[in-house]
């Protein structure tokens, strides 16, 4: 999985938010998963106190954080495997085995977070 030019199936619509512009369609873990055109997404959830670390919201693995967000908000999905996919693509994406150990730790920790703040 390389870029070729998905940036440009993105449009900012704040200055923490894209919306796709055209479908994103990935094949992964077995599984065809299309973004829909349409879609708003956050990127991945990054503090920005570790953006020097990790990099940007939008930096080399924002298509495996569209994904994801899409994925982790489609009832039918498990977690786990929106998770899943996430690190497979960090990996096609060839994003640094330390960075993908790193994302993929924060996709873990907002996972529990969410748990959490559900459970009240």
């Amino acid at each position: 999985m390389t870029d070729h030019g998905l940036y440009q199936r993105l449009e900012p619509i704040s200055a923490s938010e894209w919306l796709t512009t055209e479908p994103i369609r990935v094949y992964a873990l077995g599984t065809r998963h299309v973004v829909p055109a349409g879609f708003v997404t956050d990127g991945a959830s990054i503090p920005r106190a570790l953006w020097p670390i990790v990099g940007h919201p939008m930096g080399r693995y924002w298509p495996a954080a569209v994904v994801h967000d899409h994925l982790v908000r489609q009832p039918a999905t498990p977690r786990s495997e929106a998770d899943a996919v996430f690190r497979v693509l960090l990996r096609r994406l060839g994003v640094a085995w330390w960075r993908r150990a790193v994302l993929y730790a924060g996709v873990q920790i907002g996972a529990l977070w969410a748990r959490l703040r559900v459970q009240g």
